[in-house]
């Protein structure tokens, strides 16, 4: 029966160096860890945080008519939920001399689908979503310029795709050459679906079952453990905390 012999807590707190996008943490244990031979390891946990930006130049800006004038909102670069969104349209429309209510987004909970709702009274309203404006392609809406009058909505087609990144994969560097797929490099030790979340939202990793991988060596006196995208790219970090703890075990 396999049973956990030792284990090793992974704080970016602790860490002896880590770069300066905070994706690799470098460990020094102080000692030597002698393990038995044939001994394996399990990511039991792991907890980061999700600060990569959906909303970047090119796609960050809103374009409408609101009483046969254009105007454009331009969102601060950054990572928004629906939420947010919302709050920054109100913010941006307040402060373009606009009632902050003129318009927003609501999602249907049971569909995950989007309405676009102009909420406060409006002459003549019209949103562009058409191809120029690729934050509400971002938010599931099917192309095009619509005329909306007050209360009334447009439904998106698809859910909203606002995960840049579908997965983290944290990588340990006394994993043995184990990827996922072709993906996420070498010394990959699992895969960390992103939920739909917000910005800057903590993510846990606590699977039923943890995955297991195999070690280079059974001595250790220090590690790596990094994390990137499921491309490989390095994920925005920044300054917030990492934490994983690691299992070793035996068969």
């Amino acid at each position: 029966m396999p049973r956990v012999i030792d284990g090793i807590i992974i704080s970016s707190k602790d860490a002896k160096s880590i770069s300066a996008d905070g994706s690799s943490m470098e460990f020094n244990l102080g000692y030597t860890k002698v393990l038995p031979l044939g001994t394996y390891a399990r990511l039991v946990k792991m907890t980061c945080y999700f600060d990569m930006p959906n909303i970047i130049t090119g796609n960050d800006f809103i374009t409408f008519s609101y009483d046969n004038v254009i105007r454009i909102l331009l969102l601060p670069q950054g990572n928004y939920g629906i939420s947010d969104i919302n709050e920054r349209i109100s913010e941006l429309l307040i402060n373009s001399g606009m009632s902050g209510d003129l318009f927003g987004l609501v999602l249907d909970q049971a569909t995950d689908l989007l309405s676009f709702t102009v909420l406060h009274g409006a002459v003549q309203f019209s949103m562009d979503f058409s191809a120029g404006n690729p934050v509400f392609n971002l938010l599931g809406f099917k192309s095009g310029t619509y005329n909306v009058l007050s209360g009334q909505s447009v439904e998106s087609t698809v859910p909203p795709a606002l995960n840049v990144v579908n997965a983290i994969i944290p990588h340990f560097s006394n994993a043995k050459g184990y990827t996922i797929g072709t993906r996420g490099g070498s010394n990959a030790i699992a895969m960390v679906n992103i939920p739909r979340i917000g910005a800057g939202e903590q993510i846990t990793y606590e699977p039923y079952n943890p995955g297991e991988f195999d070690l280079i060596s059974n001595l250790m006196d220090g590690f790596t453990f990094r994390l990137t995208t499921e491309s490989g790219t390095t994920p925005y970090i920044t300054n917030n905390p990492i934490t994983a703890e690691i299992h070793f075990m035996v068969p």
